[in-house]
């Protein structure tokens, strides 16, 4: 049971703008006055999605998740550790990301709804359909030999306006009903999340890390795709960051190739040579992370994979920093040739070819 919450919040918000508002934005947006400078880009905690989280990939993070992240910071990115913050700061800043999120996420879903209902595009939609529909009709009366009486337009633009207008005044008053009911969703997603039955947990304790596992993985990993994006050898150069990814609002093709994320913006894969994992470099971290995706990125779930199956993934992928991805043996300190690498592509993408038609 929380006790005196709206000091929580306060604190919480006393503390968020000393150390998190420049990147973050004040209502959380990731459009604080430093953001424009950061790559990546700080997170937008409006759209309720966050990439790092124990949770279902459908569900919001817990508050440990949230915990663990302010105070251990995200590895390759601006976002620092806050370990030095005090207990009660930590926790309190969390509720208040919390709230922002929820607050946020409440509004965003409340103007969605009613600019699809009642925007320009949606109005001018409305009063085409039903011109194309009286130029059938007329076309179909004159076909005809124009029999019967000429077909009138039923819904001319002023009328589909007064409509709409009326409408709008209807949904304006309906508004308080709205807002419980989507806050109560909201609130509820949020709290659920905090049950330990949200928690993505795997069934089977991982596979013992053997050169066995590890070409297992090797091979799920290919035959899974992950090489379109993360790249045959792992270097996050996977052909689909040369492709024209398609905006899913707009449908039209980004104006550079590669990936991009919900929020619009340019991501890049993992370099998984590296050994720098933003959501954690446990074992557990990296299961959770191929097992649910990671929400408002490309990166798709793979829970149809068994346990033992990601286990072996794990197991590869966290090798490849220390060991060749093909041979398994440790990586040679000295710069490969031109013609040793044309020939070590070679050979990737034979064996990706061959682990296809399997």
């Amino acid at each position: 049971m929380i006790v005196d919450f709206g000091d929580n919040l306060k604190h919480g918000r006393t503390v968020y703008m000393q150390h998190c508002m420049h990147c973050h934005g004040v209502t959380g947006d990731g459009n604080g006055p430093t953001a424009e400078y950061l790559n990546p880009l700080p997170r937008d905690y409006r759209q309720g999605w966050f990439k790092f989280a124990s949770t279902g990939q459908n569900d919001p993070p817990n508050t440990g998740d949230l915990d663990r992240i302010i105070r251990r910071g995200i590895p390759g990115t601006y976002m620092p550790s806050f370990a030095l913050l005090k207990e009660d700061e930590v926790a309190n800043t969390v509720e208040y990301v919390r709230w922002l999120s929820m607050r946020g996420n409440l509004e965003l879903s409340l103007a969605g709804r009613m600019s699809r209902e009642y925007s320009e595009a949606s109005v001018q939609d409305e009063i085409d359909t039903a011109l194309n529909r009286h130029q059938q009709a007329v076309e179909k009366w004159n076909e005809g030999g124009q029999k019967g009486e000429e077909p009138v337009l039923e819904k001319t633009a002023t009328k589909v306006r007064k409509d709409r207008l009326a409408d709008l005044k209807d949904d304006l008053e309906k508004i308080p009903g709205y807002v419980d009911r989507y806050a109560d969703q909201i609130a509820t997603n949020w709290k659920q999340a905090q049950q330990l039955s949200h928690a993505i947990y795997p069934k089977e304790p991982r596979t013992p890390d053997t050169a066995a596992s590890r070409s297992r993985g090797r091979l799920l990993y290919l035959r899974n795709n992950c090489h379109n994006c993360h790249g045959v050898t792992g270097e996050g150069n996977g052909p689909r960051t040369r492709e024209f990814d398609k905006d899913p609002v707009t449908n039209e093709p980004y104006p550079t190739p590669g990936l991009y994320n919900k929020w619009g913006h340019p991501i890049e894969p993992r370099n998984l040579t590296v050994g720098m994992y933003r959501g954690g470099r446990r074992p557990l971290d990296l299961y959770r992370r191929i097992h649910e995706g990671m929400p408002g990125t490309p990166m798709p779930p793979y829970g149809k994979l068994e346990d033992q199956q990601i286990w072996d993934i794990v197991n590869y992928v966290m090798s490849l920093p220390y060991n060749d991805p093909m041979a398994g043996t440790p990586k040679e300190s000295e710069e490969a040739s031109e013609d040793e690498v044309a020939a070590r592509q070679d050979q990737h993408e034979q064996l990706v070819a061959e682990t296809a038609d399997e």
